[in-house]
């Protein structure tokens, strides 16, 4: 059992650290301080880790797709809630 769960481990720290480096390259630079990329790359690290904690949350079961975005997404809008608008069935 330790085995299983030691690859599994592995293989869960091995993806995290692969959406953080995707996380990185799809962080724009160009035009931008280091202030600017560290918020944004930042923003982008705390939406991921949201959702990771609403999937492990859920236990298997079935997430809210909609509430899952508004709540990832919020940190975005900011003081312009309509800059993102998300629509369509849950």
């Amino acid at each position: 059992e330790q085995s299983i769960l030691a690859r599994e481990l592995g293989h869960r720290v091995a993806n995290v650290l692969g959406l953080v480096q995707a996380l990185a390259s799809q962080t724009a630079v160009d035009g931008r301080t280091a202030r600017e990329f560290r918020d944004e790359f930042r923003g982008r690290l705390q939406a991921l880790a949201k959702a990771e904690g609403a999937a492990l949350e859920k236990h298997g079961a079935t997430a809210d797709l909609q509430e899952l975005s508004e709540d990832i997404l919020a940190p975005y809008r900011g003081e312009r809630p309509e800059a993102i608008y998300i629509a369509g069935p849950s």
